[in-house]
């Protein structure tokens, strides 16, 4: 909110605000279905916050946090075990996105936030988050795979090997 004023005669008051990007709601609603907890965890006023959250059915938020708050709050929930992903695309965002277990912010953003960042999703939507998330969780399914297989077969077959029954390969 700003005001206006001139000789300590107030003019005029005017409202500015960001409108949500138009997939934050389905971006939320589809990290929820991951099974992932979304917050706010803001700098901006309380009104502000409440209301952005409304729109987004965020239950959990905290608003007019500094930048030491909100490195507080991320190194509190890591302590309790939980990790950690967290979106910013301010400066004061940099020093929580450094500390948080994965951390993103968008193309838009500051430059500081973007090199603190581990991912910078690229265009004006939020959507690549969740790709980035089912890809992530895919890749450690398959790796998971993997191993299994790597280790059933070297059960299987070193002791085979050993006993100089097949060839080493």
């Amino acid at each position: 909110v700003v005001f206006l004023a001139r000789d300590g005669q107030w003019l005029a008051g005017f409202v500015f605000s960001d409108p949500l990007k138009p997939d934050a709601r389905d971006t939320v609603d589809a990290l929820r279905t991951m099974g992932l907890e979304v917050r706010i965890l803001s700098g901006d006023r309380e009104s502000y916050v409440a209301a952005i959250a409304r729109q987004l059915g965020i239950d959990h938020w905290d608003a007019e946090q500094l930048p030491e708050q909100k490195l507080l709050r991320v190194k509190q929930w890591q302590s309790d075990g939980r990790r950690v992903a967290m979106v910013g695309d301010g400066i004061n965002d940099a020093p929580v996105l450094a500390a948080a277990d994965l951390s993103v912010s968008l193309s838009f953003g500051a430059d500081l936030a973007r090199a603190a960042a581990d991912l910078v999703i690229n265009g004006g939507q939020l959507r690549p988050l969740v790709d980035a998330f089912r890809i992530t969780r895919k890749t450690l399914r398959v790796i998971r795979q993997n191993f299994a297989w790597a280790v059933g077969y070297n059960i299987v077959a070193v002791p085979f090997a050993m006993a100089a029954l097949v060839p080493p390969w």
